[in-house]
């Protein structure tokens, strides 16, 4: 329930009418073809204001987005809050309220979304309801720049290098696939695969432009999350942390230092709503982690597809607003906190202000997207061959992850929605998880 308070906070903020407005469920905009989407994504940034895509030996453009309006409470428009990378595929179902809760939570302030190319809708009428235009004084503040693949994408060889570096045994580990990479299996992958590589080098290049040209713009932190995760506090839970992986190998004092400050600190994290994140990192930007982790790696917290009652989903919310229709509101149950299985891989909150363009330029993993992410605060889990997360009480930030429910979940062609998957998430599995079964730790 600590996420909950951030609806009231923004119908506070913005007002119920233009709360109802923002948060109704939207229209579907279907593309015929790839030239229709381009002429739809392209009219959100006139040429003048068309970002070229990024090369390290190469200046930005210095023609960007000019802005004469400030979202409502700022009072400086590249200082007033936080920016975020967002690439979307046919969520336009997700996308309302992701933007309304970021929008009163962080504040989210920036934003720039790439739309894949198979895409079947635009978000083009949702984002338009929330871009700051030169204008239209009456809409909320969120600056929104939306790109294509010619904004950011390789080409020619460099597109083809970058497709093979991805191999068919990544294909096979990410699938849980068991069987060896043979001619006859590769035959029979290969189509998969072939999307696979694409989705993989979209991901990649996109964040890399994006960050440097949030850098460029003179943004600081900046968050990469997907339409149905939800950048929130770390608040302490003692009953939910009892059974929580703790560090147990030798420590500086200096780490020694800083994770008892972290400890004591999630005891009086404010509540959502009560104090933006952006106003909390001002307020403690002078102290450890916000001083020596430009880039900070955060849990994410699983929560699954069963619901609570409906008397439980509605109670506190306002007439009128559709509690079922809305993912923070529907879903309560989770995985346990600090496991693997189900919460899976971090994502970053990155200061782009004190990071070099250089570091942008090969990102490999989007979850720890640059090379000073990659051991901070991290632990293995699984042994040799295991995986890096954050140890859950370790961190001030998490990041929530919906399931949403089969509507929401099939509605969008992915090779990893297989009917197996989406099964066993739509249990109660994953809020009866045995502890005994916690992945061996290995501290890195």
């Amino acid at each position: 329930d600590t996420i909950r308070p951030w609806l009231f906070a923004f119908i506070k903020q913005v007002g119920e009418d233009l709360a109802l407005k923002l948060l109704a469920s939207p229209s579907t905009s279907s593309l015929n073809h790839q030239e229709t989407e381009r002429q739809q994504i392209g009219s959100l940034h006139n040429e003048n204001e068309k970002i070229n895509k990024f090369d390290v030996k190469e200046s930005f453009p210095d023609k960007i987005t000019t802005v004469n309006k400030l979202p409502i409470g700022a009072t400086s428009l590249n200082d007033s809050g936080i920016s975020a990378c967002l690439l979307i595929k046919d969520d336009n179902h997700k996308l309302s309220e992701w933007l309304a809760y970021h929008y009163t939570a962080l504040p989210l302030r920036h934003l720039i979304v790439a739309v894949d190319p198979t895409s079947k809708t635009s978000p083009k009428l949702i984002l338009e309801q929330w871009n700051i235009t030169l204008t239209d004084t009456t809409k909320p503040g969120i600056e929104i720049m939306m790109w294509n693949d010619d904004d950011y994408m390789p080409t020619g060889k460099e597109l083809s290098k970058a497709r093979y570096k991805i191999t068919f045994g990544q294909f096979f580990r990410k699938m849980n696939i068991t069987e060896e990479v043979t001619e006859s299996s590769r035959e029979l992958y290969r189509p998969e695969v072939r999307k696979f590589r694409n989705h993989r080098v979209r991901q990649r290049h996109f964040l890399s432009s994006c960050l440097a040209q949030h850098k460029k713009m003179g943004r600081s932190w900046t968050i990469a999350i997907d339409t149905d995760e939800y950048l929130t506090f770390n608040h302490h839970d003692s009953d939910g942390e009892k059974n929580i992986l703790k560090r147990k190998a030798k420590e500086t004092r200096v780490m020694a230092r800083k994770r008892n400050n972290i400890q004591k600190e999630r005891l009086i994290l404010p509540e959502t709503g009560s104090r933006t994140i952006y106003d909390y990192i001002e307020k403690n930007k002078n102290s450890m982690p916000w001083t020596d982790e430009i880039c900070m790696p955060l849990p994410r917290l699983f929560f699954g597809a069963v619901e609570s009652s409906k008397e439980e989903i509605e109670d506190k919310v306002p007439k009128g607003f559709e509690a079922l229709k809305l993912d923070t509101m529907r879903y309560r149950k989770h995985a346990r906190k600090g496991g693997f299985e189900y919460n899976l891989y971090d994502k970053s909150l990155l200061d782009v202000s004190r990071i070099d363009y250089t570091e942008f330029k090969d990102v490999e993993d989007v979850h720890r997207p640059i090379e000073r992410c990659k051991d901070q605060r991290s632990y293995k889990v699984g042994g040799k061959d295991g995986h890096k997360i954050t140890i859950f009480n370790e961190a001030l930030l998490r990041v929530h992850h919906y399931f949403g429910s089969f509507e929401s979940y099939n509605s969008r062609k992915d090779i990893r929605r297989t009917k197996e998957v989406c099964e066993n998430l739509w249990s109660e599995q994953i809020i009866q998880f045995d502890v005994s079964s916690i992945f061996n730790v290995v501290v890195m």
